[in-house]
């Protein structure tokens, strides 16, 4: 028995891509991002072959069947299957911006919305808009960001590409483009350390991890090693006790009241940061009665006033991860950045097993680099 429209519409995005299958070679490839696409797969010259169809809702069940019934029949005469010749336009790289900010109605907040919508308008679809997205190119999306840089919006152009991966980043899962052309192309723009939140480069790491690992062995040195392994920020650090932690689990469960989110946050915890733990006095339950300042001041103890601080260790972190091809919304989750507007409202829980692995690798980075 083949789909119904109500399953079509109804099926809902999980962690992983999934099928749902109708018949005849027809299915529905589902993302994780929740969007929709009509494939068909056959056979051509001995080999397994597939076929992009369409994408729904632009594209119902009825219309998706007689698309493929064309198509068989070009395959029964030998032919390669191909898109049907139709008057209307080229897709465009602003329809599937449109197709995904439908999608996205009801799930960011207000804040984000509004953002994220004035970035399309203002600065991504005035430059990608016209260009088919199978034809956007890595020096398309530079070209972009750095035209909202030369326009003083620094910050917002990272952001902005951040947006253009997100719409693309459906149809790489559906198969439709061979690769998310915006990875790495960041690199390209100027360098943008907020003011008040500088940071170190890979390359100037290694320097900074040796300079702390030789200073007095204070608690707040400690704080700072704490930081770095787990990519807090410095308030939800310093008010941490121990009855957020889960020991036998390797969880820290952050309460809503003092995120940045107002939402609970779940962080994985690594090896050397439960040493970093067992080596605390937790006088009254608290890990850290350090002061406000109490990071900041090893860090120009140790020589790097001004050039990094506690929250800048989370742009190194992240920049660093996303070279490395980790998941860009795991790295987010990690941060706690729903907030911020560059990404959709996620569930923490959602990434918990890769942020873990993750948290791992980036915890054997820290120690081999401070060698």
């Amino acid at each position: 028995m083949g789909l119904s429209n109500l399953t079509v519409k109804n099926a809902i995005a999980k962690d992983k891509p999934y099928k749902l299958y109708d018949g005849n070679g027809l299915y529905v490839f589902v993302t994780p991002a929740g969007g929709k696409y009509w494939k068909m797969r056959y056979s051509f010259a001995g080999k397994e072959r597939k076929y992009a169809v369409g994408t729904y809702p632009a594209m119902g069940i009825a219309e998706a069947r007689k698309e493929v019934v064309r198509l068989k029949e070009m395959l029964a005469r030998g032919e390669v299957p191909t898109p049907m010749r139709v008057t209307a336009k080229t897709r465009l790289f602003r329809d599937i911006a449109e197709e995904w900010w439908r999608s996205r109605n009801g799930i960011m907040d207000a804040k984000t919305q509004k953002n994220t919508r004035y970035r399309l308008d203002k600065h991504i679809l005035p430059a990608l808009g016209d260009i088919p997205p199978e034809r956007i190119t890595a020096k398309d999306v530079v070209q972009m960001g750095l035209a909202i840089q030369k326009s003083g919006a620094d910050s917002v152009a990272a952001r902005c590409i951040n947006i253009v991966s997100l719409i693309l980043r459906p149809l790489v899962f559906s198969g439709d483009l061979i690769a998310d052309v915006t990875i790495n192309t960041s690199k390209a723009l100027k360098s943008y350390n907020g003011k008040n939140n500088p940071h170190l480069d890979a390359k100037k790491l290694p320097a900074f991890l040796k300079a702390l690992d030789n200073h007095s062995d204070t608690i707040s040195r400690k704080a700072a090693w704490f930081l770095l392994h787990t990519l807090v920020r410095t308030s939800e650090m310093r008010f941490a006790t121990l009855d957020e932690f889960d020991f036998e689990k390797q969880i820290w469960r952050i309460p809503a009241q003092r995120m940045k989110s107002k939402r609970p946050h779940l962080v994985p915890l690594t090896e050397p940061v439960l040493d970093i733990i067992q080596s605390l006095p937790c006088e009254n339950g608290r890990l850290f009665p350090v002061s406000e300042n109490a990071v900041l001041c090893v860090i120009e103890a140790v020589g790097y006033k001004g050039i990094i601080t506690g929250h800048g260790f989370r742009s190194t972190a992240s920049t660093i991860l996303n070279e490395h091809s980790f998941s860009p919304d795991a790295i987010e989750a990690q941060l706690a950045h729903a907030s911020r507007g560059v990404r959709a409202v996620y569930n923490h829980a959602q990434y918990l097993p890769e942020r873990a692995r993750m948290m791992t690798w980036w915890s054997d980075y820290l120690l081999q680099n401070k060698q």
